[in-house]
């Protein structure tokens, strides 16, 4: 049981004594030994207390009544807790959703939108930086020396020696010598995947060093230098997650995107950070190819930026998809204003939601 349950019960003024923890931690255990990536989304919405699945919410209720039956269900503000806790232990499980879970959490994080729990969002958000630092610094020596494999020199001259059936010292010397290098080859293989990975994170580290040092936009095939800062943050938050692979990415895309954003075009267009106008602004196509690329259609509330350029494309007039992306969000378009290093950053994350997603789904 996480050590900051109670603690966290105690900031929506409810105090649960040990026997309710304990049921509601079951509740918790057999939900995620059955969650799928949609319940992902779903627990995402309800942490931060906008609008869920009524199927979902009924459902994710019946695993705390089934253990306690005196479980409320329809205290939202338990639930919304237990959402987040529920976030977290898949989380800390680290399972193949544990990342759909820190990236989904994160990329709703979107105009300062809050979790119920502060504290919640803060450890995923730790545990995310962690996630993304130790998958490159952690990367071990799996060289594997020559002294580690098995001599078949003393059996081949014992086996050369008779001229005689195979005595039980033969016999045991060989399964001995079979054993000991079907154990090393066993290593070996596993040694030799362990690279491939590793060689797959430093050829994904060269490509990005390659595209933020070259400043190239590899979907208009121009210099990043052609077009104006905020022009190109969507842009380059999506280029730079078609770059990667490993997940959930590197420890400094941050700065990556900052130095591409960098060698851009400085304007003083007072409009140039209005995202409506930046939405519009976006060559159609691209951002009909965008779509097909990262569809989001299962995370509209998740995912703010890639559902206002699918909406975008879905009318012919300048801002006439306003109204149907603030449906969609919970959010007021006009209202947005973010600076060009957060909404590229903001739409890297959420490309690789659905790239994971993508990744789990098959």
């Amino acid at each position: 049981m996480n050590k900051n349950f109670a603690e966290w019960y105690r900031k929506i003024d409810i105090e649960p004594n040990n026997a309710q923890l304990e049921c509601r931690w079951k509740g918790i255990k057999e939900f995620i030994s059955d969650c799928q990536p949609n319940d992902i989304f779903e627990l995402v919405k309800l942490f931060y207390n906008l609008s869920t699945a009524k199927k979902f919410c009924e459902d994710f209720a019946d695993f705390f009544t089934k253990t306690d039956s005196a479980f409320q269900r329809n205290r939202q503000n338990e639930l919304v807790v237990l959402a987040g806790v529920t976030l977290m232990e898949i989380i800390d499980q680290e399972s193949d959703l544990a990342d759909l879970a820190m990236l989904a959490t994160i990329s709703m994080n979107f105009q300062n939108r809050r979790g119920a729990i502060a504290d919640i969002y803060q450890q995923i958000l730790q545990k995310f930086s962690e996630n993304t630092a130790s998958l490159r610094e952690d990367i071990p020596d799996t060289s594997i020396g020559s002294s580690n494999i098995p001599s078949g020199k003393s059996l081949l001259l014992s086996i050369s020696s008779q001229n005689v059936a195979w005595d039980e010292n033969i016999r045991k010397s060989l399964s001995d010598y079979v054993t000991s290098l079907n154990k090393f080859i066993v290593q070996f293989v596993q040694k030799h995947n362990e690279n491939l990975n590793h060689i797959n994170i430093y050829t994904e580290d060269s490509r990005i060093l390659w595209w933020m040092v070259g400043g190239w936009s590899n979907d208009f095939n121009l210099p990043f230098k052609d077009f104006s800062i905020a022009d190109a943050s969507i842009i380059a938050g999506k280029e730079l997650a078609d770059n990667i692979n490993n997940l959930p990415g590197p420890y400094s895309s941050r700065p990556v995107l900052c130095k591409v954003l960098n060698s851009c075009k400085k304007t003083k267009d007072p409009q140039q950070n209005d995202f409506v106008n930046l939405i519009d602004k976006l060559d159609k196509e691209w951002k009909k190819q965008t779509i097909e690329e990262y569809p989001c259609g299962s995370t509209r509330e998740i995912t703010p930026i890639l559902t206002a350029l699918s909406k975008s494309i879905e009318v012919d007039e300048v801002r006439g998809w306003i109204s149907s992306y603030n449906k969609a969000t919970s959010l007021e378009a006009d209202k947005i204003k973010i600076s060009p290093e957060e909404l590229a950053y903001q739409t890297y994350l959420e490309c690789l939601t659905i790239k994971c997603l993508k990744y789990i789904e098959g």
